[in-house]
């Protein structure tokens, strides 16, 4: 690519709807993980907080004390592969950013045969979804083009950062309240 057509246009070549399709999909990925290995031990610590309180037995303690570590090491490497798939996400995102700005190659870290695949992979997948990623700022010059481009990134990754926030911030006021009132019900009877 070159800086003879703008961004938007560029945005659109079948290589590069390829490439954030498969981003995207390695980020979901990174995130059901993620989801996966927090629900159980918070569901698990939940579960044996509640037995323990109830129920003050060595077994209840030696199970919960099990479980924490059984649920450490398994969280661990949850995050560890995670983490993994997040990397090569934003490997992905790098290439795409060295070929739609007009980059040098040496920042890309995806080599060709890795490019041929991902884009032979996600061809037939419908990338048109990434249709028109950015917004049209054809009518600035390219620096400007990029600039904006990448304005638009940092507002999307604050907006996605702010709605997790949001649902943490439901979560750690949801889960507490639900334990005090299935404890008043308890103490009621």
């Amino acid at each position: 690519m070159n800086n003879s057509g703008s961004i938007y246009e560029n945005q659109n070549d079948i290589k590069i709807l390829c490439l954030l399709k498969a981003q995207s999909a390695k980020y979901d990925k990174a995130k059901r993980l993620l989801f996966v290995g927090i629900f159980p031990s918070t569901i698990g610590a939940i579960t044996f907080t509640i037995l323990t309180y109830f129920c003050d037995s060595e077994v209840i303690t030696t199970l919960s004390s099990f479980f924490a570590i059984v649920s450490y090491v398994i969280v661990t490497e949850i995050e560890k592969k995670a983490s993994s798939i997040t990397k090569s996400a934003a490997e992905i995102q790098q290439t795409i950013d060295v070929k739609l700005f007009n980059l040098s190659d040496s920042c890309q870290t995806l080599i060709k045969s890795d490019i041929t695949e991902i884009v032979a992979k996600y061809r037939n997948n419908n990338p048109t979804d990434f249709k028109n990623w950015y917004s049209d700022y054809s009518s600035l010059t390219f620096h400007k083009q990029v600039l904006f481009s990448q304005k638009e990134n940092v507002r999307w990754d604050n907006g996605l950062r702010e709605y997790y926030l949001k649902i943490i911030k439901f979560i750690a006021v949801f889960i507490p309240l639900l334990l005090i009132g299935y404890l008043i019900i308890i103490n009621a009877s």
